[in-house]
């Protein structure tokens, strides 16, 4: 496996990782920091397959201007009250044991 292989799956695993981590985050701050890495690791690949230009419209465009416009506007709205609620409802742990018993058959 050569050097540019091995950075590769690194990237790709890191990316996946960084968007799981990015929606099942609680605090938006913190989302959005995964989200910024998720761009970089992305801008990563690009620069990786050749494509340079990619990769500086990525963090460019996506990492620097569109991701802080998120987080200002989650700055501005405030959500205490949406941290504080779960985050998933009762319906979700009925849909799971009703899965989980129908698999058992």
């Amino acid at each position: 496996m050569t050097l540019i292989t091995a950075t590769f799956y690194y990237m790709a695993a890191a990316s996946v990782a960084s968007a799981l981590l990015a929606v099942t985050r609680k605090n938006p701050v913190h989302s959005m920091l995964w989200v910024l890495a998720l761009f970089l690791h992305v801008a990563g690949i690009f620069l990786l397959l050749g494509a340079e230009f990619l990769a500086a419209v990525q963090v460019i465009v996506y990492a620097g201007a569109i991701l802080i416009f998120y987080l200002f506007v989650v700055m501005l709205i405030n959500l205490p009250e949406e941290e504080a609620r779960p985050r998933f409802g009762n319906h979700w742990r009925q849909r799971k044991l009703r899965l989980r018993g129908a698999f058992r058959r």
